[in-house]
Formats: structure tokens, C-alpha cells, sequence
């Protein structure tokens, strides 16, 4: 009988002692490589995200920051000039002579246009033109009633091929038809004084003019998204607030380009796919991209 009790005491003293005592509170000890991170909690790190890979040989590209208001392109700008083609204007405020209103360009990039022009000397030699300056017939001068002032233009007279380059320092012909003043020196170079008027094809030989950041804002009245009939289109994909990303993007196509841009003090790198000679194209060409690019819109160059 105490051989049995004894036995028994003995079991329970070796339980008691192989049971250990829980610590204040609980927790699971769950081993480090068994701690699996929740991938589709919205606050989880970017670090801990798998991205989604790319197409090669195209560069992880952001989305999009920055897309105008509106997308709608103007078929023609009443501002424009008769016969000219224009790219990159900002309009200034326009100016009315006799009933006329003339809009003048505060910046332009590119300028072309034909159209007839005149000159002119005596009675106007000594007085002052439109910027100030004093007139003078034998200086290589012209007026013109849009293009900004100090711009330089090649002249030629599309009837013999004679050019002659001047600055623009005056504002006129305000005569319908006319698109160019030639001073008497500059006339007499290209054949015109005797006949007193030419056909002529006038281009800019460098942008003019100047700008502010706030003059390409989206929204700014100013800023001339229309083209000519002859105008460029081109097909905007994105832009970047880093200019290395918008380039890598623009290599990744033969026809692609980065514009810079600042809007309201925030500079901006868009990606253009150009070189369309007419919105069909561009709009064609948009159409193969929408599925990679769907925000994309077309552009006038």
C-alpha cells in the first residue's frame, strides 16, 4: 500500500515540475520566415510591392501628372494671319487702326506667310516707329502688323528670287492685302521700289518675342493650340515633372520628342509623338497607343 502511495507521489511531482509557468500577458510566438506581409493592404509600403513588369525594351514609367483641361483641338484660329503658318504663339493684347483689329504675337516660334508687299520713305523718314525708334529709309527695316518687334525675317521676292533680311521695328501695312513694309533700302534690293509692290514670301529666322510661365497654362487665352491647314500634329502620351523619365520615354519612339513647359511655376516634360501633316494622322496614330497610353491626346504643333 505505501509502495503504491509512494508511486503515485512521485508521478505527480515530475508533472507539476515539466509544466512551465505563462508569462504576464499573451503573444504567439510564430517564427520570423512564417510572418507573411498582407500585399493588399493599402498602407503597405511601395518597397514591399512587386510592380508590374513592362513590356521590354520600354522604361517604368510613371502615370501621367499633368493633362490640360480640355482636348478638343480648333479646326482654324481667327488670330492667324491670311496665308501664314505658325507654330509655338502667344498672342499679345490686339490693337484696332480704323476700325481694324490686328493681333499682335507676344512669342512665336515659327512664322511663314505670302502675301503682297510694300515700302516705304519720305514722309515717314525721321519720325518714330512703333517701338520707339526713329525711322530711317535706308536701314534694313520693315513693319509688320503682327510679328513682335526686334524679329528678324528673310524677305523674298517670289517673282525673281532677289531676299533680303530685316528687323521688324514698325507696325503695318494696315492696307488689306499687304503683309509686309519694306523700308526704301531694303525694297530696292529685292526689285520692288520702282513698282512700288511684289509677291513676297516673308519667314522668321529665329523665335521672337518673349513669354512667361503662365502664357502655356492650359487655360491661358493667350496661348494658340489652332494651326493653319498646314499645320503640324502630333500625338502628347505623357508628361513628367522629371525630365530623364520623359526622355527615356520619348527614345523608346523615332518621331518622339520632350517640350518643356511651365505651369504656374511647376515645369513640366511632355512627351509628343509628331510629325503628322494633318489631325487624321495624328488622330490614326492615337488610336494605336490609346490601349498603352489612354489618356493621350493630340496635339497642334
Amino acid at each position: 500500500m505505501r509502495l503504491g502511495l509512494g508511486i503515485l507521489f512521485i508521478v505527480l511531482c515530475v508533472s507539476c515540475a515539466s509544466k512551465q509557468p505563462a508569462p504576464s500577458g499573451s503573444y504567439d510566438n510564430v517564427p520570423d520566415d512564417e510572418i507573411h506581409a498582407f500585399v493588399d493592404s493599402p498602407v503597405m509600403p511601395e518597397a514591399e510591392k512587386k510592380p508590374e513588369p513592362l513590356p521590354a525594351p520600354s522604361p517604368k514609367i510613371p502615370d501621367t501628372v499633368f493633362i490640360p483641361k480640355t482636348t478638343e483641338q480648333v479646326e482654324h484660329d481667327h488670330r492667324i494671319p491670311p496665308d501664314a503658318k505658325i507654330t509655338g504663339a502667344v498672342y499679345d493684347k490686339p490693337y484696332v487702326v480704323r476700325g481694324e483689329t490686328y493681333h499682335r504675337l507676344k512669342y512665336v516660334e515659327t512664322f511663314e506667310q505670302e502675301g503682297i508687299a510694300s515700302w516705304y520713305g519720305g514722309p515717314d523718314h525721321g519720325l518714330p516707329t512703333s517701338n520707339g525708334e526713329t525711322y530711317n529709309m535706308y536701314a534694313m527695316t520693315a513693319a509688320h502688323k503682327n510679328l513682335p518687334m526686334g524679329s528678324n525675317v528673310e524677305v523674298t521676292n517670289l517673282e525673281n528670287g532677289r531676299k533680303v533680311n530685316v528687323r521688324i521695328n514698325d507696325r503695318g501695312p494696315h492696307v488689306e492685302g499687304r503683309i509686309i513694309d519694306l523700308s526704301k533700302k531694303a525694297a530696292e534690293q529685292i526689285g520692288i521700289k520702282d513698282k512700288g509692290l511684289g509677291k513676297v514670301r516673308v519667314v522668321l529666322l529665329a523665335p521672337a518675342g518673349e513669354k512667361s510661365d503662365d502664357d502655356f497654362a492650359p487655360d491661358s487665352p493667350n496661348m494658340a493650340y489652332a494651326g493653319t491647314t498646314s499645320a503640324m500634329f502630333a500625338v502628347q502620351i505623357a508628361s513628367f515633372t522629371d525630365k530623364e523619365q520623359a526622355q527615356a520615354l520619348a527614345d523608346t519612339f523615332d518621331s518622339g520628342k520632350v517640350e518643356r513647359a511651365v505651369v504656374r511655376g511647376t515645369t513640366y516634360y511632355r512627351v509628343k509623338v509628331g510629325g503628322f501633316g494633318t489631325k487624321e494622322a495624328a488622330e490614326a496614330r492615337k488610336k494605336q497607343m490609346v490601349s498603352r497610353y489612354p489618356r493621350a491626346f493630340v496635339v497642334t504643333e
